[in-house]
């Protein structure tokens, strides 16, 4: 607030309050105040009069200067609004009013009043100064301070002379307003109500010593604002000035206004403004009679009345609106009444720094109970009393007046009972319980417990409470004096609460928590929890002692009492609540955008410099009652912002949410969200709904969106740019590697085509070689049937030749044709041979084409026996999906061949061959083929002979005849380009 001289207070049609002060305008949405002043286009800094037409525009009547007017929070005065020039005022003092047909009617100082039809203005007179306009009985009335006229019958006027004849020649007016036909004027120290029927005043009623402005609220009563008097209000119930009761009586009250919520307002020349909320809390302190404010515990006895100590011995009693006080002294001005524990209508248990007491306050005797020690605690169970002292634990029984003890040299600060009827006393060191009579610490099993305890409360079902100082609230479930389980309040509490002093169960099973933050309360069945506050009329948030009856709760403070009714009047959520500003610093300036400015009717959409930082949004709930105790549920949801600004966090969110736009809902507990120090790049749609601490919900969310663009490289078109560039890069590396592999894969299909060459010639040669054998001396039959297998083997070389892979009966096929030309050509009386195992493979697995063919060529020339018959074993296996063949001589083996250079040089160019397929083979169709030789003499026993051992894998294999589609185009594609001709089957 600029300015403790206030002149009025008016509430705009969205909830926002108004002030008129001394100073300039100012608006408050229950957190913070903002002025207007002649720098936002306020013709004069004192604003007497606000009012609000319907078209909401508030209209500002100031002191000495034009009329203008605010809407959507900007001033319109006659330098920037045309039909305000022809409204003249010599002085500020004007009233208005809006008739049923939305004009506002303007009366003046001057015998001039104006009317504003929308943006029209015309100007009337009646021949004498008009002080209000009002409405009566379907007429507009001209009040003045000595006629009232009818505005539509100007010719009937009403003089107030006779009324007011002895204030002739003095400024006798204060104040007029009217109601039906109901008309209160102010003269001085004079009140007068009229009744206006027939256009003819006649006097209701007449009230001495009493004058000021004149004010309605809403249930229709009349307020009377006195510089002297304080704020008067009349009943009205007997439609006279009956049952006047003063508010704030001796301040200087220059205007009261009602809120849409029933909240009063009242305005004070030199002390601001006061608000008087609906139920709103009453408070006791020094001024209403208190010895002092420090209060540090409260309670009630049966009789109803309300016992509370503060820190200086002095018991107070609030028997309804009666005020009393025991006092119990202070040996050095400082004795704290530390506990107070009813008993009985008439009696109650103290326990105060220097002693414990029982007072009889019908008998007004005071009995000290020496306790031994400073007493700390009370508890009483039945006929027995307990003591928490400095020094130890007592117990006292009533009847016999013996006092026993049970834990010495302990300081106790804590008693309870639970739902068992066992006493637990806690201390500096940790808590006891009389089921082993105070034998067992459990501070010492539940290290949290040994501690400090500050206060504890048993309640129903084997529940007991504890307080420590360092964490907080516990709940503990006991049974027969164990502690079976403990569990830290604050886990399962939306706010954590600490600085517990002490606690209070009502009989429903709420806990009441005083800590230096307010009042907590706290549901045990669902941890729901409601929190009071200095915002909900506490004198202080640092409460010592609580005490709840019948839904009153009554607080004691560090700055007084408090009565707060926590089931008064039921509360609505008839107030809205608002996306008020976003707060921001860009380059080391804070910038600050207000939206309680925007027309309602706009887009709410805010675009942010992309280089915001700091990025704050504040909202406001218009619940006045609540003081700005508020809590507030934000749902934040995330959709895609303009495209330019997309980035791809945005794309995936709005992807993974359904394209519905990503929500997320919290609660907070400040009138503001915080996005941290970069507020991440999108589009943010926020809609924030005010709670009250009871749980009232606004009627009218609040909703803004904000932009806040992405920088360029952030953009998902950006990373687009990036991606595709490396996409790009990606493809061409892949692109040359698939050339180079392709390169690679013909190279060895030619590679392979050319060992096929060179073993092909090799073999024709031999075959060819062998004919001899037939024609010296002649053996026509044999060379013709030789000729003839041989004509068919070539044939299929040559066939065969084209092919990578062949099926395995094919091969077959040609390995024992190969084999019958050996048998034809040794004869069998030196050469056998034999193959087994056909069966274990299927006849269409593909086999590498004419892989055996060097093998068996080297076993029938080279690896023949001396002296014995030559004989050749092929066995063909399957095992664990691999295909074994496996060729076995009985000749000399490896290393007799080695010394002959001749055998064995060729032998080696043929084997060296047959591992440069295998190899070629493997990198073209990676069969896993292997391919190994061994002599037979290095077994043990040693044996004759020579093994050749060729496996593959059957799966790759079958896979390989794919591959070897694709190659065969490639190499098809090649001999066409090199003009390669293939073999004419036909010739």
């Amino acid at each position: 607030m600029p300015s403790n001289l206030v002149h009025c207070i008016f509430q705009d049609y969205r909830g926002v309050l108004w002030i008129g002060t001394d100073k300039g305008l100012v608006n408050f949405n229950n957190y913070k105040f903002r002025l207007f002043s002649i720098n936002e286009g306020l013709p004069d800094p004192e604003v007497l009069q606000i009012f609000e037409d319907s078209y909401n525009r508030l209209w500002i009547n100031s002191f000495r200067k034009d009329l203008c007017y605010v809407k959507y929070n900007k001033i319109f005065n006659k330098n920037n609004t045309s039909f305000l020039k022809n409204i003249s005022l010599n002085y500020g003092n004007c009233n208005f009013f809006e008739d049923h047909r939305k004009r506002v009617l303007i009366s003046t100082t001057m015998h001039k009043s104006y009317v504003v039809d929308n943006l029209l203005v015309d100007s009337f007179s009646l021949g004498s100064t008009i002080i209000q306009f009002c409405e009566a009985n379907d007429s507009i009335l001209g009040l003045g301070s000595g006629y009232i006229f009818n505005i539509n019958k100007p010719e009937i006027k009403q003089s107030l002379f006779d009324f007011v004849r002895k204030f002739r020649g003095i400024p006798h007016y204060c104040g007029v307003n009217a109601l039906g036909n109901r008309i209160l004027y102010s003269f001085f120290e004079k009140l007068v109500l009229l009744e206006y029927k027939s256009d003819k005043c006649t006097v209701i009623d007449q009230i001495d010593n009493i004058n000021g402005k004149v004010l309605i609220d809403r249930s229709g009563r009349f307020w009377v604002c006195s510089t002297q008097h304080g704020a008067i209000c009349f009943d009205n119930q007997n439609r006279d000035l009956s049952n006047p009761k003063i508010y704030l009586p001796g301040k200087k009250t220059t205007y009261m206004f009602e809120d849409t919520q029933g909240t009063f307002w009242f305005c004070t020349l030199d002390d601001g403004i006061y608000g008087l909320p609906i139920d709103a809390p009453i408070t006791w302190q020094e001024q209403d009679g208190l010895p002092s404010n420090n209060l540090v515990s409260v309670s009630r006895d049966a009789r109803g009345r309300i016992l509370f100590g503060d820190d200086g011995g002095n018991l107070n009693i609030l028997d309804g609106t009666k005020h009393s006080v025991e006092q119990y002294g202070a040996v050095d001005g400082y004795n704290r009444i530390l506990q107070i524990l009813p008993q009985g209508k008439d009696s109650c248990w103290l326990i105060t720094d220097e002693g414990a007491f029982l007072q009889h306050t019908s008998l007004r005797k005071t009995v000290p109970i020496n306790v031994g020690g400073s007493p700390k605690v009370i508890l009483r169970d039945g006929a027995t009393v307990w003591f928490g002292t400095s020094a130890r634990l007592s117990s006292l029984n009533t009847h016999t007046r013996k006092l026993s003890d049970h834990l010495i040299n302990q300081r106790i600060t804590a008693l309870a009972k639970d739902s068992e009827g066992i006493i637990w006393a806690g201390g500096i060191e940790g808590i006891y319980n009389t089921a082993d009579t105070f034998r067992t610490n459990w501070g010492k099993q539940f290290k949290t417990l040994g501690t400090r305890i500050i206060a504890m409360q048993g309640a129903a079902n084997n529940t007991l409470w504890i307080a420590t100082p360092e964490s907080g609230l516990f709940k503990a479930r006991v049974e027969n004096g164990k502690i079976i389980e403990l569990r830290e309040a604050n886990a399962f509490l939306s706010t954590p609460v600490q600085n517990i002093h002490s606690m209070f169960q009502e009989d429903n099973g709420w806990l009441w928590l005083a800590t230096n933050q307010g009042i907590f309360g706290i549901d045990p069945h669902t941890w729901h929890q409601v929190h009071f506050d200095h915002h909900d009329g506490l004198t202080n948030d640092d409460i010592r002692g609580v005490y709840v009856q019948n839904d009153t709760l009554w607080a004691a403070s560090a700055s007084g009492l408090t009565r707060v009714l926590l089931k008064g009047t039921p509360a609505t959520g008839q107030f809205a609540s608002f996306v008020t500003a976003v707060r921001y610093h860009q380059e080391n300036d804070e910038i600050k955008e207000i939206f309680l400015d925007e027309d309602p009717s706009l887009r709410k959409v805010t675009t942010l410099p992309r280089t915001a930082s700091l990025v704050e949004i504040d909202f406001a709930g218009l619940d006045y009652r609540s003081r700005g105790n508020l809590l507030f549920d934000c749902i934040i949801t995330e959709v895609l912002p303009p495209l330019q600004w997309l980035t791809t966090d945005n794309l995936l969110n709005w992807i993974g949410s359904g394209f519905q736009g990503k929500a997320d809902t919290t609660r907070l507990y400040k009138n503001g969200l915080d996005f941290g120090i970069r507020m991440p790049p999108g589009k943010y749609k926020i809609n924030v709904t005010a709670v009250t601490q009871r749980g009232i919900r606004s009627w009218q969310p609040g909703e803004w969106t904000f932009v806040m663009p992405a920088r360029w490289y952030s953009t998902f078109w950006f990373s687009l740019l990036i991606w595709s560039l490396i996409g790009l890069g990606l493809y061409r590396i892949y692109r040359t590697r698939l050339q180079l592999r392709e390169m690679a894969f013909a190279v060895a299909q030619f590679r392979l085509m050319a060992l096929q060459a060179q073993i092909n010639p090799h073999f024709i040669g031999n075959c060819i070689n062998a004919l001899q054998r037939f024609f010296y001396p002649p053996q026509p039959t044999q060379a013709s049937i030789y000729n003839a297998t041989f004509t068919q083997l070539l044939r299929q070389t040559l066939d065969f030749s084209e092919y990578t892979f062949i099926r395995f009966d094919q091969e077959l096929e040609y390995n024992r044709d190969y084999m019958e030309l050996a048998r034809l050509r040794y004869g069998d009386d030196k050469f056998r041979y034999k193959i087994t195992g056909t069966d274990t493979i299927p006849p269409n697995l593909p086999f590498p084409a004419l892989f055996l063919q060097p093998i068996l060529e080297n076993a029938t020339i080279h690896g023949g026996a001396v002296d014995e018959v030559s004989t050749v074993v092929i066995e063909y296996k399957l095992e664990n999906n691999r295909v074994y063949c496996l060729i076995t001589d009985n000749g000399p083996g490896i290393h007799a061949r080695t010394n002959r250079t001749k055998d064995h040089l060729r032998k080696s160019k043929g084997i060296r061959m047959l591992h440069n397929k295998a190899a070629t083979l493997n990198l073209l169709f990676d069969l896993d083929l292997e391919f190994v030789t061994k002599d037979l003499s290095d077994n043990t026993p040693p044996e004759r002979g020579t093994q050749a051992v060729i496996s593959f894998d059957t799966h790759k294999v079958r896979k390989a005849q794919q591959r070897q589609i694709v190659l065969d185009k490639k190499t098809q594609k090649l001999k066409r380009t090199s003009k390669y001709q293939p073999t004419d089957e036909a010739d």
